[in-house]
């Protein structure tokens, strides 16, 4: 009935009534128009860059058919609704409009000539330098109404002619020409701001597994020169000239300490030297000995600083379900001098001590046995201060069975602890 009647409701209101001034509402695109094609080695690519340009300038309208940025649902009760009430600011036209109604979207809010210059841009980004992306507007049998038309030259696709790694330093050149054969660009590739983006991160993350501690994407930039070779890219990749002299450098691992809280407010009052680690805890002695944490840990001294060992070390601490907080930091040993050893600080904060658990279940077998039983679980994380969880369990139940024989019932009861 309720629907019914917002049908009824809906029918009755235009869905322009109520539109501001000189606006226009909004009904959907026409199919994009694209005047240029590509070669077709390259049409898997350009299917990619056509659901990207459509994600970039495509707007559902009012009543959209499952998000369709072309098709609408011709019966727009909820606009309707909107227009009918929308000066009201109280009562039940105020209700109708913020519960059933839903706000025009306009030919201004949707504002085609920013879609096309965002999608021209997005264009020459995938390597269609020469992209023209056109917007009209298309006025519809009602003058207030209107769809939007969108009409893209792709022009040529530029490709990568060459990619260089160019004024690395000795170790960092070797590294990456050892490794060239999981480079992300290819001659003949298109030319893509996000290939060029994996192959930047791709170097960054191997460097960072060889030592590069301080090194990062950004340090990186590219040149690219189109004009050498008409629709042919070559392309340079080359540190920043004021990168850092520390990620210039591999560094090797040095000494550990382990900052241990039992919670995250505790203060830090004691220090316990062990070999190569240094145990800095709250309290008369240390949460958890220190060799529990370190004998399963891949980061060790002497070690080049890799990557993987921090993320496998990472992960190892909090797969053990005793520290509600863990994090690594690595510091220069000299900050003054030309140095190479990292020392690495370990910030661990304990879990609670304990888990409590409360299980209930009713049984019911297939010799008419029935009843009730309940386990009772605690559980003791860091029972010895050696990273051990000490499990403990009680367990209840309690069956009867009832026998008829003749006019005598008889009742069997059992229990089990």
């Amino acid at each position: 009935m309720v629907f019914a009647a917002l049908l009824i409701i809906a029918a009755s209101c235009s869905t322009t009534s109520n539109l501001p001034e000189d606006e226009v509402l909004y009904v959907g695109m026409t199919p994009i128009q694209y005047t240029d094609s590509v070669a077709l080695s390259y049409s898997d690519y350009m299917d990619v860059v056509k659901d990207e340009v459509e994600a970039a300038i495509g707007c559902a309208p009012n009543g959209s058919v499952f998000g369709s940025f072309y098709m609408r649902n011709p019966l727009q009760f909820r606009l309707g609704i909107y227009n009918k009430y929308a000066d009201c600011q109280k009562g039940f036209g105020k209700w109708m409009r913020d519960k059933f109604g839903r706000e025009p979207i306009l030919i201004s809010t949707v504002n085609p000539t920013t879609r096309a210059l965002v999608a021209q841009n997005l264009l020459r980004s995938y390597g269609f330098f020469n992209a023209k992306v056109t917007s009209k507007v298309i006025p519809q049998s009602n003058p207030r109404k209107a769809k939007v038309e969108y009409g893209i030259s792709t022009g040529e696709l530029y490709t990568i002619d060459t990619l260089k790694h160019y004024m690395f330093n000795a170790g960092m050149d070797s590294l990456i020409r050892k490794n060239m054969s999981e480079c992300a660009i290819h001659s003949g590739s298109p030319f893509s701001t996000s290939s060029l983006d994996e192959e930047r991160n791709r170097v960054s993350t191997l460097l960072r597994e060889n030592g590069y501690y301080y090194y990062r994407p950004d340090y990186a930039i590219y040149l690219a020169d189109s004009l050498n070779n008409p629709g042919r890219v070559e392309v340079r990749l080359q540190p920043m000239a004021d990168m850092p002299a520390a990620a210039l450098r591999q560094w090797y691992l040095g000494r550990m300490t382990i900052q241990m809280r039992r919670n995250i407010t505790e203060q830090l009052t004691d220090t316990l030297v062990r070999r190569n680690i240094t145990v800095i805890h709250g309290g008369k002695r240390s949460p958890m000995r220190a060799r529990a944490i370190r004998k399963d840990l891949t980061l060790t001294r002497g070690n080049l600083f890799r990557q993987s060992d921090l993320n496998e070390s990472s992960s190892v601490l909090n797969s053990m379900g005793l520290f509600s907080m863990t994090s690594f930091s690595f510091v220069p040993r000299d900050t003054t001098a030309e140095c190479d050893t990292l020392d690495m600080i370990l910030n661990c904060v304990m879990d609670k001590p304990y888990d409590v658990s409360l299980e209930t279940n009713f049984t019911m077998k297939s010799d008419s046995r029935k009843g009730p039983g309940l386990v009772l679980g605690l559980t003791k994380r860091n029972a010895f201060r050696g990273g051990e969880k000490l499990n403990m369990k009680v367990f209840g139940s309690y069956e009867w069975q009832t026998a008829a024989s003749g006019n005598d019932k008889t009742s069997i009861n059992s229990y089990e602890y």
